[in-house]
């Protein structure tokens, strides 16, 4: 009778080793597949785009990620979100009959200044809050994680006839995908995380995703 008690306690812990053994197989196989979503500066602050520049999805998936979440890269931040109005800058563009007649809505401005944390690993960034925390603990309570609908636009917001920067309401505003503008406060050239409300299984979490608050 001891000798099966003692078989029964023996095959009862190998098989909670198996099961700890699988857990953690399949995390890591999880941890080294994950991607997250990441934007790159593109257009860089000068004199005549009013010194504000854009960082942009080069080559992304906001759907599925495009870096592993592995990889050490800086949270990108927007401060004073929706705080500053608009100014001019140019972004060429082109007149057709389309729902976004000028691409003004893949040209949004953030209103507010773009900087970047400390380098982190994407699996760091496990929720927009957490994000969002790094970035308030870098640059103060005014600071959040930016996001891949962060820019915001207006119809012909760079003409033929609107004159932006002496009319640009926020109430009117609608928000923009895949580049948003705004002042820099960083020269990093590289890719760095954005986090993605629309689609969250493109951001660095493991299984899943915590939804992101309305800014």
């Amino acid at each position: 009778m001891r000798i099966s008690k003692q078989l029964i306690a023996v095959c009862l812990l190998l098989s909670v080793g198996l099961c700890v053994e699988q857990y953690f197989s399949d995390y890591r196989q999880s941890t080294s597949s994950k991607k997250g979503l990441t934007f790159s500066a593109t257009i860089w602050p000068e004199e005549q785009n009013s010194y504000v520049g854009r960082m942009s999805c080069v080559n992304c998936n906001p759907q599925e990620g495009d870096t592993p979440c592995t990889t050490i890269l800086p949270v990108t931040c927007i401060i004073h979100h929706k705080k500053l109005d608009r100014p001019f800058y140019k972004f060429y563009p082109t007149y057709t009959s389309l729902s976004n007649p000028d691409n003004s809505f893949y040209e949004g401005w953030t209103g507010g200044i773009i900087a970047l944390t400390d380098p982190v690993r994407g699996l760091e960034v496990d929720s927009y809050i957490t994000g969002t925390r790094m970035c308030q603990n870098a640059f103060g309570a005014d600071a959040k994680m930016a996001t891949f609908t962060d820019g915001y636009y207006m119809d012909y917001m760079n003409g033929p006839e609107i004159n932006i920067e002496k009319s640009w309401n926020w109430s009117l505003a609608k928000r923009g995908e895949y580049n948003f503008w705004g002042y820099f406060n960083h020269d990093h050239i590289g890719k760095s995380w954005v986090w993605t409300q629309t689609t969250p299984s493109g951001n660095c979490v493991l299984p899943s995703t915590n939804p992101i608050p309305t800014p």
